[in-house]
């Protein structure tokens, strides 16, 4: 298993580097004071003190800026994004990419455009969390009542089928009403069994309950 081997002060690319920045840096160690001067214009445009810049990213002391101000140590590209989130610079201009120092207002706009997109999904995502609640309670409360209205349903028919058992074909020919009653019970049956596979799903709970109320209302 090969391991990672950093670059070699002989394998490093002056060439590559100098088509990428300009002649002024020649090696490690001038890139290293390029970039320490840069971040030191930059601080100094804030009018913040090294000690306050470093504890702004982070840092206890103002020991390794001035490091790096000083070109002594190069700084690691995190501290560089922070130092140009701090200064208001461009990241490239700290890395001796740019001589401008204003960030390119292309990025600035794509950055505020991503910033937007975020807190609307955030938004959006708010909602759906509240919805989910929202919906949750309702099936909740709507299964609590519906297991009641299924119990007085099925009471109900029980105890109109002992009474048409008890009494046989007189409840059906000398009790006025007796065929359209026992009618009215089938269909409670009926809707009794569909709640029973409506329940859970509010919008179809509430159908069925409604044409149970119905059925009753009609006896």
């Amino acid at each position: 298993m090969s391991s990672f081997v950093a670059p070699s002060d002989e394998s490093f690319n002056i060439d590559a580097l100098r088509a990428l920045i300009g002649n002024q840096v020649s090696d490690k160690d001038s890139l290293c004071k390029l970039i320490g001067q840069r971040i030191r214009i930059a601080r100094e445009s804030t009018g913040l003190s090294g000690h306050l810049m470093a504890v702004r990213i982070g840092h206890a002391s103002g020991t390794q800026l001035s490091l790096w101000e000083m070109g002594i140590r190069m700084p690691p590209l995190w501290s560089l994004i922070l130092l140009a989130a701090e200064t208001g610079v461009s990241l490239d201009y700290l890395a001796g990419v740019s001589d401008e120092m204003a960030p390119d207002p292309s990025v600035a706009m794509r950055r505020s455009a991503v910033s937007q997109a975020r807190l609307a999904i955030d938004a959006v995502a708010r909602l759906v969390a509240d919805a989910s609640i929202r919906l949750s309670c309702e099936v909740s409360a709507a299964e609590h009542a519906w297991r009641h209205v299924r119990d007085d349903f099925a009471e109900l028919v029980t105890a109109l089928k002992r009474v048409r058992d008890q009494n046989g074909t007189l409840f059906d020919e000398h009790i006025r009403g007796g065929a359209r009653l026992l009618a009215a019970a089938d269909r409670i049956s009926t809707s009794v069994a569909n709640l029973e596979r409506a329940a859970t799903t509010p919008a179809r709970l509430r159908t069925e309950i409604q044409a149970s109320a119905g059925a009753f209302v009609a006896m």
